[in-house]
């Protein structure tokens, strides 16, 4: 079934108390989880037709312990070679936010409360199949400037992933590149994994590691362990746009320094499957040149005792 995913990616922290802040008198007013917003759906799967319509919503709920006021506003949705968002430049693909139509562009939240960005999206007959991409912009301000304390200005980017159905659509997508290193120093391992969307509609490629201790089989990491910040060290879903290259990271933290391990990576995306396992050796560089160091001496012990061997012989002979 053709898709429109919802991802809801924070352009600021979702704190909103770090670069989002423009001081405009003392700092002090203003304390952790005064102004703070969550937001959801996180997806939503849709099909769209020309000639129909969609209706849909985004929920902003207000967590923190200030009122605070939301502007909503529409724009087009692509992304740079690096991946970082443009609400700015259109093209070919970002059609979608003229066809957006919001029920209304103010609304005040306060602490506890929550409201419905309702919208219906309106395609017109005769429209091309493939990908369409725009973002519902939902921007705030903190309000409280009046009271002498400072301003606080975020934005949030709800991003509508549109599939129109037609006989243009084809989704298509190789992988580039993947990397799976057999040896690392004294650092976090990471394996990779690069995919290319050749077709004209954006699809998703899910990357999985397991790490495994070689001589017990203990699974260290696989697609249900978290690292520090909450987030899947061995699991991730990327969304890839037509027309671009995407580059996906998976790393081990907390890796230890000296170890032997059996790591397996699978790479997924349309009806392609890819899948390799490694033994890899994790060494710390100075024990790696400490046994260098001893090799080459052993060697050319080897090599002078050999040559001993063979002056003694010859002065027999």
């Amino acid at each position: 079934m053709k898709r429109i995913y919802l991802a809801l990616i924070s352009l600021l922290s979702l704190s909103f108390l770090s670069a989002a802040m423009l001081p405009v008198s003392p700092v002090s007013a203003l304390e952790s989880g005064d102004i703070v917003v969550s937001i959801r759906p996180s997806s939503l799967d849709v099909d769209l037709n020309p000639g129909e319509t969609f209706s849909g919503s985004v929920t902003v709920s207000n967590v923190g312990r200030l009122p605070f006021d939301i502007k909503a506003t529409t724009s087009p949705f692509q992304v740079n070679s690096d991946y970082e968002p443009d609400f700015v430049n259109e093209s070919s693909y970002t059609r979608l936010y003229n066809w957006i139509k919001l029920e209304k562009d103010k609304y005040h939240i306060e602490p506890g409360g929550n409201v419905k960005v309702n919208f219906t999206i309106d395609v017109p007959e005769g429209v091309a199949g493939g990908g369409q991409y725009a973002a519902i912009l939902l921007s705030s301000d903190s309000g409280i400037e009046e009271q002498g304390a400072m301003k606080v200005n975020t934005q949030l980017a709800a991003i509508i992933y549109g599939h129109i159905n037609g006989e243009e659509m084809h989704t298509e997508g190789k992988l580039l590149d993947y990397s799976l290193p057999g040896f690392m120093f004294n650092r976090d391992f990471s394996v990779s994994q690069t995919v290319q969307n050749t077709g004209n509609v954006d699809f998703k490629v899910t990357q999985k590691m397991k790490v495994t201790n070689f001589f017990t089989n203990e699974v260290i990491v696989d697609e249900n362990t978290l690292a520090e910040d909450g987030r899947p060290m061995g699991y991730s879903t990327l969304a890839v746009l037509p027309g671009t290259t995407r580059t996906g990271v998976l790393t081990w933290q907390g890796a230890p320094h000296l170890g032997l391990f059996r790591v397996t990576q699978e790479i997924s995306f349309l009806d392609q499957d890819y899948s390799e396992s490694r033994i890899v050796l994790i060494c710390p560089i100075w024990l790696t040149i400490l046994v260098l160091t001893l090799i080459v001496v052993l060697i050319v012990w080897i090599i002078l005792k050999v040559k001993k061997k063979h002056d003694n012989k010859a002065e027999v002979a």
